[in-house]
């Protein structure tokens, strides 16, 4: 099986540590196709990797970055275009899609990922522990969910449910740091979203999120946190302009969550295996948040007895260079 992350403009000091985390801890991988942003340090960074099976692949070889001004919006098109490779590099059927700022920290084994020859989707559901089931199944527990979580979770899904012409559905979100995907699935998604908008898919993506953007223009706001911009269901009393928000926001859409719904709602796979997360900790991904945790926290972790499969840095490594090089034994 395959692998592909995406580099980012600022990712570049995950680089190293992804490469070397997969060399070393996941053996389910064979090749690893890493999508980089064309700026001079990525650049600079990519020359310096001479790694066996890891293939660099600039981002405007799959899609022109004029198809979307918003840097963000225009990474997510990035990630449902992969399947290019099928024909330039022929991409495994089944891949993993990992962010580069999600590292692996322990053996990567099989049965985190496959339960009888078929992917595991891990989501988030409202159940109080983890479950693993062949159906998605609602819950009867009334766990308490945030009002931000709501708010988040409103502004992330509109577009999708959307995109896709569906009414109603059980929330359910993608785990997004670490997932397998089709690239069957993929085209299908992709064929769905063009029939039901009549646009080329990219174009019908741009398109609705532009149209959320216009119909709910006065409910987002500014804030200082890492997405600079928020979304509330209640009206704010500054109205940010719908130029500022094309430019700066990184709300509305997700195409985690778009392959999530479809491969739930639409696709129907008898087959298919849900681990729904819920209040407990995911069995494979725990999130480090740089901002909010100090270094000690992050070294007992790493020399816990029973880590995490993979270790999400939020909102990504820049504090935490010094252990790393430290666990993986690599220069500074």
């Amino acid at each position: 099986m395959d692998q592909v992350a995406l580099i980012g403009p600022n990712d570049g000091k995950s680089l190293k540590y992804h490469v070397e985390a997969s060399r070393k801890y996941n053996t389910l991988i064979q090749r690893t196709f890493y999508i980089c942003a064309e700026t001079p340090e990525i650049s600079q960074l990519v020359q310096k990797i001479n790694s066996e099976n890891v293939i660099f692949i600039p981002e405007s070889t799959l899609l022109s970055p004029q198809i979307c001004s918003n840097k963000w919006i225009y990474q997510q098109l990035l990630k449902l275009s992969v399947d290019q490779l099928r024909n330039s590099h022929n991409l495994s059927e089944l891949f993993l899609f990992t962010d580069v700022d999600t590292i692996a920290i322990r053996d990567v084994k099989e049965d985190l990922f496959f339960r009888d020859g078929q992917p595991i989707y891990y989501m988030r559901s409202r159940h109080a522990k983890p479950i693993l089931c062949k159906e998605y199944q609602e819950t009867d527990e009334a766990l308490p969910v945030q009002q931000n979580y709501l708010d988040w979770h409103y502004a992330m899904t509109y577009s999708t449910l959307d995109l896709l012409n569906l009414k109603n559905k059980p929330e359910l979100s993608a785990i997004d740091a670490c997932v397998i995907w089709s690239q069957k699935t993929l085209r299908r998604l992709k064929r769905h979203i063009e029939k039901v908008n009549g646009l080329p898919w990219q174009h019908a993506i741009v398109n609705k999120w532009i149209q959320f953007l216009c119909k709910h223009q006065a409910y987002f706001q500014q804030e200082s946190g890492f997405r600079n911009i928020s979304f509330s269901q209640r009206k704010t009393d500054k109205v940010l302009i719908v130029e500022y928000l094309h430019s700066n926001i990184r709300l509305g859409f997700s195409e985690w969550q778009l392959y999530t719904y479809f491969n739930s709602y639409i696709e129907k796979s008898d087959k298919r295996w849900l681990g729904l997360m819920g209040k407990a900790n995911g069995p494979h991904v725990a999130e480090f948040n740089e901002a909010a945790s100090n270094q000690e926290v992050l070294k007992e972790v790493l020399n816990s007895k029973t880590p995490p499969s993979f270790l999400y840095f939020y909102p990504a490594i820049q504090k935490s260079e010094k252990l790393l090089n430290e666990y993986f034994n690599l220069d500074s």
